[in-house]
């Protein structure tokens, strides 16, 4: 199958108010759960969960063109046409390498500020395959004892120019002694990274694409604002991404406390019951909201519990 047609029970109009809440966190966050949950061997097929996705959200592109098109009236009668087959058509593939580049860039970067916080594991961990999505490589060079911090390549090129008798005999000596690299601890490996870090944000403010911004009057408010361009739920999945990042470039300590602004309108964070992604709404949450996780929570408080009055008898 390589399109899918969804638009009987899509969504258009709830997005433009969901778009004005500030809930673009949460459409990101949907949308990395839909790649983590494709990734899985025990799901449906991507076909199935794309179209699942869309009943439940939205319809993924054409989104300013379809809501104008398909704004609700104030009298459903007024409306003299029914809705075009082909408005709810696209393409799968588009879909899957959209939804794949959005996950490894925010995985990327999710497991790079857990690490610069001080907890190496998911980094250390970050290259895996899944069933349609593969995570980046990245993070597996600071493992090795033989790591070197990345310099410019020019700048050293001129700086160590050498002759080719030079060049070969210190390609000589450099095979002669050579050892075969041995993993460093985790700690060696965070240090090694934090090293990269300057290197590491430019590559993150690279991947992520062009913010498209323009001037449009506001009837409702009277008045001409700055918004961005939207055309497909993608871009506001970027656009709340490359606010998380702007945000925390600034400081590498960032101030995780439950009354700091970064939990105004949640964090993101992994749980550990599904490990899925979530907003947390205060620092010490490990849970998400399912049902499922909130019933594993609570049976291990209860046993924490249990084992206190135990140690206490």
């Amino acid at each position: 199958m390589n399109f899918v047609y969804s638009l009987a029970s899509v969504n258009f109009f709830g997005l433009k108010a969901t778009w004005n809440l500030g809930t673009g966190k949460k459409i990101l966050m949907s949308l990395i759960n839909l790649a983590y949950d494709m990734n899985r061997y025990d799901t449906p097929s991507c076909e199935e969960q794309i179209i699942r996705w869309c009943e439940e959200n939205v319809h993924p592109y054409d989104i300013e063109t379809l809501y104008e098109k398909y704004i609700p009236l104030e009298h459903e009668k007024e409306r003299e046409f029914y809705p075009e087959p082909v408005d709810g058509v696209f393409d799968v593939k588009r879909f899957m390498k959209d939804l794949q580049y959005l996950y490894q860039i925010f995985v990327f970067y999710y497991d790079f500020v857990e690490l610069v916080k001080g907890n190496p594991d998911r980094a250390y961990d970050h290259h895996q395959e899944g069933m349609c999505f593969d995570t980046l490589p990245f993070f597996d060079e600071y493992k090795y004892s033989d790591w070197k911090q990345h310099k410019n390549p020019i700048e050293e090129e001129l700086k160590n120019i050498s002759s080719r008798k030079d060049l070969l005999k210190e390609m000589m000596e450099d095979a002669k002694n050579y050892v075969e690299p041995s993993l460093v601890t985790k700690e060696q490996f965070r240090k090694n990274v934090l090293k990269d870090k300057k290197r590491i944000y430019e590559l993150v403010a690279s991947w992520i694409p062009d913010m498209k911004m323009f001037l449009k009057y506001d009837i409702s408010e009277n008045q001409v604002v700055f918004i961005s361009n939207v055309d497909s739920i993608f871009d506001i999945a970027w656009y709340s991404l490359a606010r998380l990042v702007a945000a925390n470039v600034p400081s590498q300590d960032t101030d995780m406390s439950s009354d700091s602004k970064n939990w105004a309108d949640g964090y993101y964070g992994v749980c550990e019951n599904c490990h899925r992604f979530f907003l947390k709404k205060i620092n010490r949450a490990r849970y998400c909201e399912l049902y499922d996780c909130q019933s594993a929570r609570n049976r291990k408080k209860q046993q924490r519990y249990q084992l206190r009055k135990k140690e206490k008898a």
